[in-house]
């Protein structure tokens, strides 16, 4: 059984280890994965605002601002746990 004993960082996060930070190329402009899985959630939640007014939902709804947020953050994170686990980018 072998210990490591060296500095405080663990081996797998030493230079060249091959962790990436990832991005999307968009016509040689570089943009960081998170921005671009925010702007997919943004987009998905305006979508699903106008169905919920559609329906009226947002009648049952105490503060409106507050769901909105609430609900943003939680597509971002789902945008961003399907992205990582869809592309490897994350």
């Amino acid at each position: 059984m072998q210990r490591y004993v060296g500095p405080a960082k663990p081996p797998a996060l030493h230079e060249g280890s091959g962790i990436m930070i990832g991005e999307f190329d968009i016509y040689g402009v570089y943009f960081p994965a998170f921005a671009v899985f925010a702007a997919i959630a943004f987009l998905l939640q305006v979508l699903i605002k106008r169905l919920l007014d559609a329906c009226g939902f947002y009648r049952l709804v105490w503060h409106r601002a507050m769901f909105d947020l609430a609900m943003y953050v939680i597509l971002v994170g789902v945008v961003t746990a399907a992205g990582e686990g869809i592309l490897s980018l994350a």
